[in-house]
C-alpha cells in the first residue's frame, strides 16, 4: 500500500514537472517536434520586407498551448542553411478565428524588453501588452514566448479591432500565420497547408491542487518516511 502511494505521488509530481514550460529561451520537452521547419527562402515563404539576407538561417517553429497560455519557441536551424542572426525580437501574427475567416487578426511585437499588440485593421498602432513573457536563448539561437489566452479570447482595451472580429474560446484553435525573426519573414501561405505555420488548441490553466490534496501528498510522504524508519529498525540485529 505504501509502495503504491509512493508511486502515485511520484507519478503526479513527475507529470506536473514534465508538462511545465519555462520561458527561458531553452527547448522544453513539452514542445515535442516542430510544427514547421522553414529554410531561408524568398517569396512566398519569406523576405518580402527585404531586410533579410542570404546569410540568415532557416528556423524551426515549436508551438504549445497549455496552462492558460500559448507558448512558442523559434529555434535557428543551421542545417537549413545560413549563419545564425541573433533574434533580438520576434513579430508573430495569429488568426484567432480561423474557422470563420482567413488571414491574421493580431500581431504581437515581442522582445525581452518590450511586448506590444495590435490588430491588423485600420492602420494599427501597437500598444503595451502586459503579462506576456519573452526570453532569448543564452546562445543567441532561439527566442521563446508565452501569450496568455485572454489575448485570443477577449478584446484588449485600446486595440482597434475589425468590427466583424470574433474571438477564440477554450478548446478552439488559433493559427500562427506569419513570423518575423532572425532577420527575415516567414509567411504562412497556402503552401504550408490549412494550419499555416502551426495550429494550437487553447487550453485552460492547470488546476492547482486543493489544500486537501496537498495535505494528502504531504501525509503520504510522511507515512513513507515512518515506514522506512520502522523497516530499518526491525532489520537491525539484536
Amino acid at each position: 500500500m505504501l509502495k503504491s502511494a509512493a508511486v502515485a505521488i511520484a507519478t503526479l509530481l513527475t507529470a506536473t514537472a514534465a508538462q511545465a514550460i519555462v520561458v527561458d529561451g531553452a527547448y522544453d520537452l513539452a514542445y515535442g517536434i516542430p510544427t514547421t521547419v522553414v529554410p531561408y527562402s524568398h517569396s512566398p515563404n519569406g523576405d518580402f520586407d527585404t531586410y533579410g539576407s542570404a546569410s540568415s538561417p532557416g528556423y524551426s517553429i515549436y508551438l504549445n498551448a497549455s496552462n492558460g497560455s500559448v507558448f512558442g519557441f523559434l529555434k535557428a536551424d543551421t542545417s537549413a542553411g545560413g549563419a545564425v542572426v541573433t533574434p533580438t525580437f520576434a513579430n508573430v501574427y495569429f488568426n484567432i478565428d480561423p474557422v470563420g475567416r482567413p488571414g491574421a487578426d493580431l500581431v504581437f511585437e515581442l522582445s525581452a524588453a518590450s511586448q506590444r499588440i495590435s490588430a491588423l485593421y485600420n492602420a494599427p498602432t501597437p500598444i503595451a501588452a502586459p503579462g506576456i513573457s519573452v526570453a532569448v536563448s543564452a546562445d543567441g539561437t532561439g527566442i521563446e514566448f508565452a501569450i496568455p489566452n485572454s489575448y485570443f479570447t477577449t478584446a484588449f482595451a485600446g486595440v482597434d479591432y475589425d468590427p466583424a472580429q470574433t474571438f477564440a474560446t477554450l478548446g478552439s484553435p488559433v493559427t500562427f500565420r506569419l513570423t518575423q525573426s532572425f532577420g527575415y519573414d516567414v509567411v504562412g501561405g497556402e503552401s504550408f497547408g490549412p494550419n499555416r505555420l502551426g495550429a494550437v488548441t487553447l487550453a485552460p490553466a492547470d488546476a492547482i491542487p486543493e489544500p486537501a490534496t496537498w495535505a494528502l501528498l504531504v501525509g503520504g510522504f510522511g507515512l513513507i518516511g515512518v515506514a522506512t524508519r520502522r523497516r530499518r529498525a526491525t532489520s537491525v540485529p539484536a
